[in-house]
């Protein structure tokens, strides 16, 4: 089969790459999942691609690579207006991407944002491949988003049961890790006792509680978007160093003898699911996470990885560990095998197809 995969880059993302590298590549910088689907895929013997549909270099410039000249007068000031950029996109995003599935002529269109572009867009383009389809675990959009779609796919049950409830097709799929990120371009010299890399944004506000607690009692070094959100004095901000991103943050993991994980309890409920799962151990690190009902079904609880359920209980695992180095390093090697063996975007596509080929 042939994948067209489109994904959106957060805007905070795309601003910081493209200052440090005005002609750059943003997907080479292994943000999010990056162009691990596609890498995957090809392995399995289809053709895959990503884009990220909201770079406006990389789109503009295959576009004029392609023969095109595209946008209108009114794109630049979309751009400028707060609440109109987060609800009208630019002409050039649907112009392009309308010519690059013409162009790739894809079987599977698999959206890794289902409300980025308009419910109407995605839902002209049926005609156009053979099976749309959506990934999805983070807070929902309105119920329309969904109609479009073919095949919802979601790391979170919940999500599963919600969408098939309401008359769409739903199947689990967890996330996972690319071991091609472990390239000693990657590798840091630096090391750091515990760390935490995550938002720090509105919907973070009860996970900014439970660290602001944690680091009044032990040495925390924090790293992220949405520090605007933090109150001036909180904690979080003295042991705070930026924002890090796709490859520096598999730096940091990788120098991380603890890392700390908290789900969104708005998005996951009582379920694990989110991507540090995977991008901690499989880097190398000792993850503490809080506890979820099928945590014990990705990672063996105190073999693999540890959990907390309280601010407290977190403080004296975390001492614990970093007072017994044996106990954490041999945690932590044998979180990275498990995700290196069970966890990887190789074995997340072959589920994937095995479910696609029934549906297309």
């Amino acid at each position: 089969m042939n994948f067209l995969i489109l994904d959106s880059y957060y805007p905070t993302f795309l601003e910081n790459f493209y200052n440090l590298h005005p002609n750059g590549d943003a997907m080479s910088e292994m943000f999010g999942t990056s162009n691990f689907y596609s890498k995957a895929l090809k392995k399995l013997g289809h053709q895959a691609k990503e884009i990220v549909i909201n770079d406006e270099f990389s789109q503009k410039k295959w576009a004029k690579d392609h023969g095109f000249n595209l946008g209108r007068s009114l794109d630049a000031l979309i751009t400028k207006i707060p609440y109109v950029r987060g609800v009208i996109r630019p002409s050039w995003v649907y112009e392009i991407l309308e010519l690059q599935i013409k162009h790739y002529k894809p079987d599977v269109l698999y959206f890794q944002d289902l409300s980025y572009l308009s419910c109407e867009f995605v839902a002209s383009l049926k005609g156009k491949v053979r099976l749309i389809v959506g990934q999805i675990a983070c807070p929902l959009p309105e119920w329309k988003y969904f109609r479009p779609f073919d095949l919802i796919f979601s790391s979170l049950p919940n999500i599963v049961e919600y969408v098939r409830k309401n008359g769409v097709s739903a199947e689990f799929l967890k996330l996972a890790f690319d071991p091609g990120v472990l390239t000693s371009e990657n590798k840091i010299d630096k090391f750091f006792d515990i760390t935490h890399i995550g938002g720090y944004g509105p919907i973070h506000l009860e996970r900014n509680e439970l660290l602001e607690r944690v680091v009044e009692e032990i040495s925390l070094d924090f790293w992220g978007y949405g520090i605007g959100n933090l109150k001036v004095d909180s904690p979080i901000l003295k042991q705070y160093h930026g924002q890090a991103w796709g490859k520096q943050m598999y730096k940091i993991l990788q120098g991380s003898r603890i890392t700390l994980t908290k789900h969104i309890s708005l998005v996951a409920g009582e379920y694990a699911n989110n991507m540090t799962l995977y991008e901690a151990t499989g880097s190398g690190a000792m993850l503490i996470a809080d506890k979820k009902k099928n945590l014990g079904e990705i990672f063996r609880i105190g073999k693999e990885i540890e959990t907390y359920e309280t601010a407290d209980e977190l403080v004296d695992k975390s001492r614990f560990y970093l007072r017994n180095e044996g106990l954490r390093k041999k945690i932590a090697n044998l979180g990275q095998q498990r995700t290196l063996r069970d966890h990887t975007w190789d074995k997340r596509m072959k589920d994937a197809l095995s479910i696609l080929k029934s549906y297309i």
